[in-house]
């Protein structure tokens, strides 16, 4: 059998042109194939590079503040994505203060990187939205570290409260925001005043501080003799002066020579071992009966000394040279 017939059909059966003609076409559809397969593979993923930032959220709701918690991530698009790696809470006006430290992962670029086409310099704010919360913050360091640098810090804070609140107050009491213990009270003493409704108290702490640049921080400040700390309780709320940072108190004992005038009732029940208490805590004991009362200029009144021992008393550094000891000459005494 010819090839080609004297018709023209390839091996009698198909024309030669027909022929030619589809397999131009299975051509071209083949070469439209390639293309369009070629179109449909994915682009390989960009090199990614890694680095974490400080994120300062400032204040927050403490619904919100509680909401946060380590491993939360957020992925806005491509290679750029966040894990949050550590948090800090702390009070501040009745709300939240939190600080985070955040992985952020981006497109790599030279030396660097690149998150949502910006690279995650100082001060540049980054969005965190979750399925329960959604909040932004701006970049407040950045660096090799996963976490923050918290530290156990010991202060001596100073308020006057009330007479009940004072009272509340109490050794091992925990100071809780947005779900995390932030401070511990670990002493506390109480001091009278010459207002009958208020007491001076002075509270031993622990603090869980932020070290950043070199500065302990709390509540977003610098944490340093004179200034403010707030502490909300169930019961109170202390919004006291720190005048110690790193110790705790001083306690010793002073003798001291209390004086006062008296009527002669009062005084016939002063009693040698008697002891004093302010907001429900023992202030002195042994006290001695150093003289018999005398009578005073008005009927009925005498002039009363005692000598005691203050067994409380406490030195606070931060008031100058040498301290300044709480019981001192000439300060007036409420029992």
């Amino acid at each position: 059998m010819e090839l080609i017939d004297d018709e023209g059909n390839l091996l009698g059966v198909v024309n030669v042109v027909d022929a030619l003609v589809v397999l131009l076409v299975v051509a071209v559809v083949a070469a439209g194939l390639a293309l369009v397969l070629d179109d449909l593979e994915p682009e390989p993923d960009p090199e990614t590079a890694t680095t974490f930032v400080t994120l300062d959220l400032g204040e927050q709701p403490t619904n919100v503040a509680a909401a946060i918690n380590e491993g939360d991530s957020h992925n806005p698009d491509g290679p750029s994505r966040l894990r949050i790696t550590d948090v800090h809470v702390t009070p501040q006006d009745g709300n939240a203060r939190v600080i985070l430290r955040v992985e952020v992962t981006g497109e790599a670029t030279g030396g660097g990187l690149r998150y949502q086409d910006a690279p995650p310099r100082l001060g540049r704010a980054l969005t965190i939205s979750t399925n329960l919360y959604e909040t932004s913050g701006r970049i407040r360091s950045v660096g090799d570290n996963d976490g923050l640098t918290i530290e156990q810090t010991t202060v001596v804070l100073r308020d006057q409260l009330t007479a009940s609140d004072a009272e509340d107050i109490t050794a091992g009491d925990e100071i809780r925001v947005a779900g995390r213990t932030v401070a511990t009270v670990d002493d506390v003493a109480v001091y009278a005043t010459n207002d009958p409704t208020r007491r001076d108290v002075y509270v031993e702490a622990t603090l869980n501080t932020n070290s950043e640049g070199g500065d302990r921080r709390f509540g977003g400040s610098p944490l340093r003799p004179g200034s403010t700390v707030s502490l909300p309780s169930d019961g109170y709320t202390l919004g006291a002066r720190v005048e110690r940072v790193g110790g705790g108190l001083n306690r010793d004992e002073a003798d001291v020579l209390v004086s006062d005038t008296v009527d002669i009732e009062t005084a016939e029940r002063i009693a040698v071992g008697d002891q004093a208490t302010v907001a429900g805590r023992r202030r002195e004991e042994r006290p001695l009966r150093w003289g018999k009362h005398r009578q005073g200029q008005r009927p009925g009144r005498g002039r009363m000394c005692v000598r005691g021992i203050r067994r409380d008393a406490h030195h606070h550094v931060h008031d100058g040279p040498g301290g300044s000891r709480h019981a001192r000459r000439g300060r007036s005494r409420r029992r």
